[in-house]
């Protein structure tokens, strides 16, 4: 019998809604709240080893993105359970911006969710962005 996906979907599509919603406790909801958390952002400096690090720069993200809206690239997110973990694989899409100036940055996206008493909740994220992908080479 195929274990249901939806609990880490949804886990995943609060983490987003968050940052569509510009609230950062709504997207730091779906992250564990651990010293053991790490998460990797598209730029250098966005290196977060546990949670505690994280809570500050989420909440400048989360009302500085003009009008984020995400979206998984075809053919979406794949997701495998193993027991209590599950990771998701996929190309994530955010377009942003003011209605006249829209840039999408596409970002290859990877997950890894673990089920406690609590749920599940994401232990480590990982985002990066082809050289080619990002919005300043969208015009070429």
């Amino acid at each position: 019998m195929a274990a249901d996906k939806t609990p880490v979907l949804e886990v995943v599509a609060l983490l987003t809604s968050g940052f569509e919603k510009s609230e950062s406790a709504t997207a730091l909801r779906a992250i564990r709240p651990s010293a053991d958390t790490v998460v990797f952002g598209t730029d250098r400096a966005e290196e977060w080893y546990g949670f505690d690090q994280l809570v500050d720069p989420f909440k400048v993200m989360a009302s500085s993105i003009v009008g984020p809206s995400y979206s998984w690239c075809a053919p979406g997110p794949r997701v495998s359970l193993r027991g209590s973990v599950a990771w998701v694989v996929g190309a994530l899409s955010l377009e942003y911006g003011v209605p006249s100036a829209r840039e999408v940055l596409r970002m290859r996206t990877t997950l890894v969710l673990s089920r406690d008493e609590d749920g599940w909740a994401i232990d480590h994220a990982h985002f990066s962005c082809g050289v080619e992908e990002g919005p300043q080479f969208a015009a070429r």
